[in-house]
């Protein structure tokens, strides 16, 4: 792990960074931002700013946060038990070159969850959103294999697979015949079920919840949803107690494959979108294994030489 302070008069920078650590956890700070921040922790010494160690400590703490959680450390877990034991997320980048498996176990017996996010290289970018199956039934099992003793030891039961964006019915049957072959293995239990579900960040139309109430529109609360028909349903995990300006932007969650409890897919992941480690002050709209989905892949975007098209 390495907390890298860099000038930032080139924009060139944040990719020459990630690009010549490739191996490495990164969280990078601006000098300018550091000597800002600073300054005002100075004034508040000397009397002349009353803010400044508060800001000061707001900033450490952030950084901290965010050290943390690169690390693979989850200071907070909510206190709401989860309906699934194990829950994954699918995604592919917006310039369709890598895709990241993000993974979290949390077994009704276990105290401490464990997480996880690999990302691969796409063969065949040309495809944009979809995903070669032979490729992610191979990912899909090296990822799971890597925690089979934790699956063994917990009795982990339960899976819900969330694919970011629309799939294709060769995704799920790849995921399919990967838990098939798992089970045979022996890394899951024969017993163990699994759901497969798309979760869209966004639509072509976009929708907006809100409440009505004596005259006045206010933003619905979190958590709230509203099925559009019986397989999918708007989920909004920010809204009235969270969001002070504009409507909440809620998720579109749809089950194609499987006969899912969408009740317990949509709690689980607004419980899980109240992990947000990296800046725990604000509310965070994606889950938990959405949000380091989204992380790794631009972790990785800024690794990779920027072309102008």
């Amino acid at each position: 792990m390495a907390v890298f302070t860099f000038d930032n008069n080139e924009s060139a920078n944040y990719y020459l960074i990630r690009h010549g650590l490739p191996d490495w956890k990164i969280k990078r700070m601006t000098e300018q931002e550091l000597r800002r921040k600073y300054r005002g922790y100075s004034a508040f010494k000397d009397g002349r700013n009353k803010n400044g160690e508060r800001n000061w400590n707001a900033y450490v703490d952030l950084i901290t946060y965010d050290v943390l959680e690169q690390l693979g450390c989850l200071p907070f877990v909510p206190d709401t038990k989860l309906s699934y034991d194990m829950h994954l997320m699918i995604d592919v980048s917006s310039r369709h070159t890598h895709l990241a498996l993000s993974l979290l176990i949390f077994g009704q017996q276990m105290t401490v969850p464990n997480s996880t996010a690999q990302v691969k290289r796409k063969t065949d970018p040309k495809q944009q959103e979809t995903i070669n199956p032979v490729f992610l039934k191979k990912y899909f099992k090296e990822l799971f294999q890597l925690h089979k003793d934790t699956i063994r030891q917990n009795g982990l039961q339960s899976l819900p697979v969330l694919r970011d964006g629309k799939d294709c019915d060769r995704e799920f049957s790849a995921v399919q015949e990967a838990i098939a072959e798992l089970k045979t293995e022996g890394v899951f239990p024969q017993t163990l079920s699994f759901d497969f579900v798309e979760y869209r960040k966004s639509t072509l139309k976009e929708v907006r919840i809100w409440e009505l109430e004596n005259g006045e529109i206010h933003n619905a609360l979190e958590g709230s949803w509203f099925s559009i028909d019986r397989t999918t349903v708007v989920l909004a995990t920010t809204g009235h107690s969270t969001l002070h300006q504009g409507t909440a932007s809620p998720l579109l969650i749809k089950n194609k494959y499987t006969q899912a409890n969408l009740k317990k897919v949509l709690q689980d992941i607004f419980v899980t979108s109240q992990m947000n480690y990296a800046s725990p002050g604000v509310a965070q709209r994606l889950s938990y294994c959405a949000k380091r989905a989204d992380d790794e892949l631009q972790d990785k975007a800024g690794q990779e030489v920027q072309r102008i098209k």
